[in-house]
C-alpha cells in the first residue's frame, strides 16, 4: 500500500482527484506585448493563476527572477533569465 494511500484521509484524497476550475494564464502578459495564442497561454488552476498574479502581478522575467532572489529563494541559490532563442 503507497504511503498516500495509508496516510491521506479519504476526504482530503477525494477532493484532490476532483476537478479544478482552470483559467488561461498568459505567460506573457498582454499588456507587456503578449499575444493570445497557444504558445503564449498555459491552463492552470484558478488558485495557482491568483497565487501567481498575487506574487508576481504582471512583472517581467527579470522582475520575477529578482522578486525570487531578494525575497523568496535560498540565498545560496540565483535565480537567473536567459532569453530563448528560437531556432
Amino acid at each position: 500500500m503507497s504511503w498516500k494511500r495509508r496516510n491521506c484521509h479519504k476526504d482530503i484524497c477525494r477532493k484532490a482527484r476532483e476537478p479544478q476550475p482552470t483559467s488561461r494564464h498568459h505567460r506573457k502578459p498582454v499588456s507587456l506585448g503578449g499575444a493570445t495564442n497557444d504558445r503564449n497561454i498555459s491552463i492552470i488552476s484558478n488558485k495557482k493563476h491568483e497565487a501567481y498574479h498575487l506574487l508576481f502581478e504582471n512583472d517581467t522575467p527579470y522582475q520575477i527572477a529578482l522578486k525570487l532572489n531578494l525575497i523568496y529563494g535560498d540565498p545560496d541559490y540565483e535565480f537567473v533569465v536567459v532569453r530563448r532563442v528560437d531556432t
